[in-house]
């Protein structure tokens, strides 16, 4: 069983490779490498360290906020909850798949001990609240650049009433079996092991329990998406697009979007097509916009490398002071 699903995993890994590096060629496909590397070349100014440094800003927020879900199980560090959410960031960047998301639970889970299933919900906690201010961004940008306003209108309502209703549901399913706890003894059954993973699952979804916790994640949600289109908006100034300050906007829901195809390292193949339609609505050539998507893909690496290399740095030091005042007592 182990050996299919590791052979399962490979061949995941090289079609999704293989299917990203054909998105990225026929992106590329047609337009003198020159061109772009000019775009990318004349990138290099203080709006690119303008875009790192609020691309930082906005994984600090994204960190606490996942810092804010876990208070809810238990009280940790935000050194160490910000030193794990980077190195998620960084293995999303460097690994196909989103190999990320299983790092990060499996190291919170050795390091903090904190359940898996907890840090599951957790983990689609944020891709709710993401995808939620991406359903915001899309209204939002129709109703500016498109002519739909009754068809967005019905679609809201719509998506509101399915939110509610979905919700409704999970709370009371929870409350049902949070009532119904499993038994400790009967640790074999499977259906005891099922409402066990269940019960902490559930757990983990339930940030609406406190109103502490829910104002805590809406707004460092809010503050990671201004950071992000902060550092999008600074960028584009380097390509003069039509509308900086709308083409940011459609750049992160474009490139948001594509990321739901986790095939490369970093998105590569996918990223690029989400600049060229993001850009293409506000007049920026196919060259200028693949340009721009390797430059905005480079802020992000850096951004979180930056980040990462000062998480450990400021581990390494406070380990070292440890010792010494260990040696001096």
């Amino acid at each position: 069983m182990q050996t299919m699903l590791k052979r399962w995993q490979s061949i995941t890994r090289i079609a999704g490779l293989l299917l990203g590096l054909a998105a990225f060629v026929l992106a590329v496909y047609s337009i003198p490498l020159d061109e772009i590397w000019s775009v990318v070349r004349a990138s290099f100014n203080r709006y690119f360290v303008l875009g790192v440094c609020f691309w930082m800003l906005s994984i600090v927020f994204q960190s606490w906020r996942w810092h804010v879900m876990l208070i809810w199980k238990r009280s940790v560090p935000f050194t160490g909850s910000l030193k794990l959410f980077v190195v998620h960031r960084l293995a999303n960047l460097l690994l196909p798949l989103r190999a990320g998301e299983g790092v990060r639970i499996l190291a919170a889970r050795q390091q903090f001990e904190i359940s898996i299933p907890f840090l599951m919900a957790t983990s689609i906690n944020e891709r709710i609240l993401n995808i939620a201010f991406l359903v915001a961004m899309a209204f939002g940008l129709t109703f500016v650049i498109a002519d739909l306003k009754p068809f967005q209108i019905y679609l809201l309502i719509a998506a509101l009433i399915f939110a509610a209703a979905a919700a409704g549901i999970l709370w009371r399913r929870r409350s049902a079996l949070a009532a119904a706890a499993p038994n400790p003894s009967d640790f074999l059954s499977i259906e005891n092991r099922f409402l066990r993973f269940w019960y902490k699952f559930s757990q983990g979804l339930a940030i609406l329990k406190s109103p502490r916790v829910l104002l805590g994640v809406l707004l460092t949600s809010f503050g990671s998406w201004c950071a992000l289109w902060l550092a999008t908006f600074f960028l584009l100034q380097n390509i003069h697009a039509a509308s900086p300050s709308l083409g940011a906007w459609s750049v992160l829901l474009f490139t948001n979007l594509a990321s739901l195809l986790p095939l490369t390292p970093s998105n590569i193949g996918p990223f690029q097509w989400g600049c060229i339609l993001a850009l293409s609505y506000f007049g920026v050539p196919r060259a200028d916009a693949v340009g721009f998507s390797l430059v905005l893909q480079a802020v992000r690496i850096l951004a979180a490398s930056l980040l990462g290399v000062y998480c450990f740095a400021a581990e390494s030091l406070f380990i070292h002071s440890k010792n010494n005042q260990s040696h001096l007592m």
